[in-house]
């Protein structure tokens, strides 16, 4: 006969795998007296408790409403069960049972502990420049799909060693079930090559040797977390006037990264919010006031600003303790139109860099540094992407088909609707050509794979001409246009909780049936249809795509004219849309 008094099973949904939930669980268990299981499904986390009736329900009440750090408890379904006489605690192998949704947490800086282990000569992870345990580290940048486990992962890649192995399975130890844990015997290595991709060195002296290049005022690729980045000495201005010649970046304003708080505070003065957010284990870029000394002019011309982040990778860390206290610029490693690269062999194909530090982790899915802004203590997300992403957002209409949105042309992000959620992608760039493409097919594919979606709709810019509605149109479901200022206007109206409103939309190139593109419209709009009541008049640009985008075109009279950005663009295109739709009021996606 089981020996316990009663038992409770529970479902947790939300961001539950990857984030040390089980193991918390456990702990939970462990110091309330209950036995049972944990597990990891495919749709969050499935739990079984047993024992004293007491005990039992304070278990099940610390897991739904005390979970660790990195955790976001969506939903808790409690039910009754028979007790079944375990003894003890385990955790069970994850298993792909389930119809719900979960999340694979967002990539988040190194934690504090793991830091002190990698300064720490007594640590077996001391110097290692990819050290993690439950709390910090890669989750979403490694992940493959879901349920979350190391076999799931890059890190499958890199079978732990015994001592790692003992850590792992030791309940009382931070990297209990964390699946990115490593060390040097047995995890990613770290190796510095030249521009012809010619090994210079590894490990610990391959971090020196970066640091030597950037002494020396060289350009360095960095292989990161989830992308490369491009690395100068921001205090040379020669080396980062190469920098933009070799990119063809002669004005583009470039994020630093500073080794402490205090280096920042020598030439600049962040407010309080402003240090936050320097200080959050996201680590985004915070744009704060410069004091417009000549490498802060040369960073960002012409903008009183520069975005600056901390060092959020042991292998940053690692590489400011050979370089010095001073800022190095970090852009993302790529040209102007392409997507960052994530691979050695992409790094150096960007023809910028005169060495590279670089490392034999599989990046799954690229994620690029998050940007925002503060004004008068009010936080502005600028780019959302890493340390947010996946995180969801909260659907205004839930219940409804689920509905993957392929984004616009530039800037371009995507999202799937699904359950309660809307989950963005990570920031994706420009699609306006084969490797920003394939760069959105893969962002599609992977954020489908780890919701574990099949989307109804899909929802693209009405844009004849853009890639995304190429790709939209590829896909076998049901293709949905929506006119650009509208989508613009409708999402202001699900973020503020607005039914209805008027809305200036003044950027982007909406088309219209008559074949018209829009540039500057008044828009009176609900979520589901809108009527233009004000904008600029048309006008006709000779040369169509290519006047707009290089308005200094090759002809006297295209480079002369001085017009709105609103252009009458007769393409065969638009004409063809034109036949098929006139109206130019029109419903939504979700009323067809």
């Amino acid at each position: 006969m089981p020996r316990s008094e009663t038992a409770v099973r529970l479902r947790v949904d939300g961001i539950v795998q990857g984030v040390g939930f089980r193991p918390f669980v456990a702990r939970t268990a462990d110091s309330a007296g209950v036995d049972g299981w944990v597990s990891n499904t495919g749709d969050g986390v499935r739990v079984h408790v047993e024992g004293d009736r007491t005990a039992v329900e304070a278990a099940a009440e610390r897991i739904e409403s005390d979970p660790p750090p990195l955790a976001t408890v969506g939903r808790v379904d409690r039910s009754r069960a028979d007790p079944e006489g375990y003894h003890g605690f385990t955790i069970r192998d994850s298993t792909t049972d389930g119809d719900g949704t979960t999340l694979v947490p967002p990539d988040t800086g190194i934690c504090r502990e793991c830091l002190a282990d990698l300064r720490d000569p007594e640590s077996p992870y001391h110097g290692y420049w990819a050290t993690a345990c439950v709390d910090c580290g890669p989750r979403f940048s490694v992940t493959r799909r879901l349920p979350y486990d190391r076999e799931r992962t890059s890190m499958a890649d890199f079978p732990l060693c015994a001592d790692c192995r003992s850590r792992y399975e030791t309940p009382t130890d931070r990297r209990y079930h964390a699946q990115t844990v490593a060390c040097p015997d047995c995890g990613p290595t770290v190796r510095a090559v030249a521009d012809d991709g010619e090994p210079q060195a590894a490990g610990s002296d391959a971090i020196a040797r970066a640091a030597e290049w950037l002494r020396d005022g060289d350009v360095v690729g960095i292989k990161g977390t989830g992308g490369s980045h491009l690395a100068v000495d921001a205090t040379d201005t020669d080396a980062l006037e190469r920098l933009r010649e070799r990119l063809g970046r002669p004005s583009k304003p470039f994020a630093v990264m500073a080794p402490s708080l205090e280096t920042v505070t020598e030439w600049s003065d962040p407010g309080p919010t402003e240090r936050e957010w320097l200080r959050d284990t996201r680590r985004p870029i915070v744009t704060v006031d410069d004091d417009d000394r000549p490498w802060q002019r040369s960073v960002a011309p012409g903008l009183g600003t520069v975005g600056v982040m901390l060092p959020y990778a042991g292998l940053h860390h690692l590489l400011f303790e050979s370089f010095g206290d001073g800022p190095l610029v970090v852009t993302s490693a790529n040209r102007p139109g392409e997507p960052m690269a994530t691979t050695t062999e992409g790094l150096l194909g960007v023809g910028a860099i005169d060495g590279a530090l670089v490392h034999d982790r599989e990046i799954v899915a690229r994620c690029d540094d998050s940007v925002l802004r503060v004004d008068d203590g009010r936080t502005t997300l600028l780019r959302r992407s890493r340390g947010w992403v996946p995180r969801p957002l909260d659907r205004p209409d839930s219940g409804g088909p689920t509905v993957l949105a392929v984004g616009g042309e530039f800037d371009t992000t995507v999202a799937v609707s699904c359950d309660r959620d809307i989950v963005l992608s990570q920031h994706i760039g420009d699609v306006d050509g084969p490797d920003g493409a394939q760069a959105h097919r893969e962002t599609v594919d992977h954020l489908l794979t780890l919701l574990q979606s099949d989307p109804d709709i899909v929802a693209h810019d009405e844009h004849p001409e853009y890639v995304t509605t190429a790709e939209a149109r590829r896909r076998p479901e049901r293709a949905v246009g929506v006119q650009h200022h509208h989508a613009h206007a409708a999402s202001l109206l699900a973020e503020h909780g607005v039914d209805r409103a008027s809305s200036l939309r003044s950027t982007g190139r909406g088309t219209v049936p008559t074949g018209t593109v829009w540039g500057g419209e008044v828009l009176v709009a609900d979520r589901r249809s809108f009527e233009r009541v004000g904008g600029l008049a048309p006008f006709g640009l000779p040369g169509g795509t290519a006047a707009v985008e290089f308005p200094r075109g090759r002809s006297r009279r295209s480079s002369t004219t001085r017009r709105p950005s609103t252009v009458c663009w007769p393409t065969g295109a638009c004409r063809r849309a034109d036949e098929r739709e006139r109206r130019r009021s029109r419903p939504s996606a979700a009323e067809r």
